[in-house]
């Protein structure tokens, strides 16, 4: 994607309330939007395409959306939207510790659904602009659990829950960054992210959060070294299978 997008769209659907025909058409546009962005990438998306497979005229894109990277932008936002409207409804009774794991892990693996897309707009999470409502997504949803640790005196009295909560969007974000680059293996990606999450949370929780965290951070640590030794099994039966046939050959 281009480093800027625009900042706001010349949609009259952002100042008005739309109509249900009006509904139907923006999620079918933004629907391909998305298909096209994760089956293409960015490059791979046109405005004529999006046009044709949206049934609509081009002018219509540009009148309603301003611009390609607008109403790319927005159709992810909506899908972002969608993935923690649904975490949110299924998060049942989790609290705490807990909750704030659970959204992490439910970002990761919607990050995974569409991967394609996702590194597509993964500087964009980066990036200076909200372009995808992460702010209040984290307020909402990640907040919550934080808010339950303090009122529970599970949180340190220094500790600030708008600075926790940016130090875990940066620090969940920037394990993303590590992952659209290749530097993450993506079945280590939800881990990794879990991890980075719990050692942000580490140093400003006491009693049981404090314990659930060190808990956590153990396990997956554990889950590491069983598979550094499965690695290591599978050099040695490699190599010992390398001799034998050595051997037979000889």
């Amino acid at each position: 994607m281009p480093r800027q997008a625009a900042n706001k769209s010349n949609s009259h659907e952002h100042v008005k309330k739309l109509t249900p025909r009006q509904q139907s058409r923006r999620s079918k546009i933004l629907g391909v939007a998305r298909e096209l962005l994760a089956k293409r990438g960015y490059d791979g998306v046109t405005m004529r395409e999006l046009a044709r497979q949206s049934r609509v005229a081009t002018k219509t894109l540009y009148d309603v959306y301003g611009s390609k990277d607008e109403l790319l932008m927005v159709s992810v936002k909506d899908r972002v939207a969608m993935v923690f409207h649904a975490a949110e409804a299924a998060a049942g009774d989790l609290t705490g510790v807990a909750r704030v794991l659970y959204f992490v892990e439910r970002g990761m693996h919607a990050t995974m659904v569409t991967p394609k897309l996702s590194r597509a707009v993964a500087p964009f999470v980066a990036g200076p602009e909200d372009h995808f409502g992460m702010a209040e997504i984290y307020e909402r949803c990640h907040g919550r659990g934080l808010r339950e640790m303090e009122a529970a005196g599970e949180l340190q009295p220094w500790a600030d829950i708008p600075t926790l909560l940016s130090q875990l969007a940066l620090t969940v974000t920037g394990v993303l960054q590590l992952w659209a680059r290749d530097q993450i293996k993506s079945k280590h990606l939800v881990v990794q992210s879990q991890l980075a999450a719990a050692q942000v949370l580490a140093p400003t929780v006491r009693g049981e959060a404090l314990k659930e965290v060190t808990s956590t951070i153990r396990e997956i640590y554990r889950g590491f070294d069983v598979l550094e030794s499965g690695r290591k099994s599978a050099a040695a039966r490699k190599a010992r299978g390398g001799i034998v046939r050595q051997k037979s050959q000889a």
